[in-house]
C-alpha cells in the first residue's frame, strides 16, 4: 500500500455522569457519557499516486458506557477490572481529491461518499502498586 500520511481530527463535546460506590475493600463505579463530534475531518496522502484526499463530517453522536471494579489488596496494592463499550454512530461526508504537488489542485468532489461510524469494547484488567 503506497498510503504514507494519515491525519484524522475529531473533535467533540461532551457530557456525562459517574457513579461510584464503596462496599469495604471494594469499589465499584460506573459511567454513562453522551456526546458530538463537531467537524470531524480525515485527511489520507498516496505519495506513489501523487494524490491525496480530503473527507469531512457533519456532527456525528456518540455514546459510551463503562464500569470499574477495584479491590484494595492493602493500602498499597490494588485489583481492578474494568470494561467500556463506546460507539460513535454512522454519518456519511463529502470527499475531495487533490494531485500533490507545490499548488495542491482539486480533481474531484464527491457529496456523501465517505463513511464513518466506530464500535469499541475495551477490557482490562490489572495490579496497581502505589509507593
Amino acid at each position: 500500500m503506497d498510503h504514507l500520511g494519515q491525519r484524522r481530527d475529531h473533535p467533540g463535546v461532551f457530557l456525562g455522569a459517574e457513579a461510584t460506590t464503596k462496599f469495604g475493600d471494594s469499589t465499584l463505579s460506573a459511567l454513562l457519557r453522551g456526546g458530538v463530534s463537531v467537524h470531524a475531518r480525515d485527511i489520507g496522502k498516496y505519495w506513489f499516486r501523487n494524490l491525496y484526499f480530503e473527507e469531512e463530517f457533519d456532527a456525528q453522536p456518540s455514546v459510551s458506557v463503562g464500569a470499574k471494579a477495584v479491590y484494595q489488596v492493602t493500602g498499597r496494592v490494588n485489583l481492578f477490572l474494568a470494561g467500556n463499550f463506546d460507539r460513535y454512530f454512522r454519518r456519511k461526508g463529502d470527499m475531495r481529491e487533490y494531485y500533490m504537488s507545490t499548488r495542491p489542485r482539486e480533481v474531484g468532489f464527491f457529496k456523501d461518499s465517505a463513511g464513518m461510524d466506530l464500535y469499541a469494547l475495551t477490557l482490562s484488567a490489572g495490579f496497581k502498586l502505589t509507593f
